[in-house]
């Protein structure tokens, strides 16, 4: 059984589908690389922002999109008709408090929700502002070769500004 990281490093460093017992287990959730991040402040991808009703919030270190997080639930799951509807809503408010707290401090021209899972099979939500110009107009914006890394005092300063949208973005 692989590591977590080790788990990462498949993942990220191919994109085909890693070996079946692999993909099964961690659906099963075992060694889930986003179980192991839950709760934690920094990770190799990203910055804690919040913890919201039923998922965290995280801005990711790589901000290939200016504003570029991920929603992350908080407990293992991997579709969202495997939640009970309590639970689907709670994570869908989430992503309405996160989308208009990453809105409000981007002003981006269009916002992406994207739910995939298929490097991972753990409910996530890709959250990609838009912007005017950027390279792929009418389709998904792939960080595929985009990486933009800022300076540490610049991630502080975006989460500062995310948390307070967060207590300005009303809960649905």
């Amino acid at each position: 059984m692989n590591t977590a990281r080790e788990v990462w490093k498949l993942i990220l460093g191919h994109y085909r589908w890693m070996p079946r017992g692999e993909w099964d287990a961690l659906v099963e959730g075992h060694n889930c690389p986003m179980c192991a991040n839950v709760g934690q402040s920094e990770t190799r991808y990203g910055f804690m922002v919040s913890q919201l009703e039923a998922s965290n919030l995280h801005l990711s270190k790589n901000q290939y999109a200016s504003g570029y997080c991920v929603l992350m639930y908080r407990e293992h799951a991997t579709e969202l008709h495997q939640l009970s509807p309590e639970r689907q809503a709670a994570f869908m408010r989430d992503l309405l408090r996160a989308g208009g707290a990453v809105a409000r401090v981007f002003q981006p021209i269009k916002m992406n929700y994207q739910l995939l899972g298929n490097a991972i099979p753990h409910l996530h939500w890709h959250i990609v502002p838009r912007y005017y110009g950027d390279p792929a107009p009418g389709r998904p914006l792939d960080a595929a070769g985009r990486i933009r890394r800022l300076k540490p005092d610049k991630y502080q300063r975006i989460i500062a500004d995310l948390q307070v949208a967060l207590t300005k973005t009303l809960q649905v």
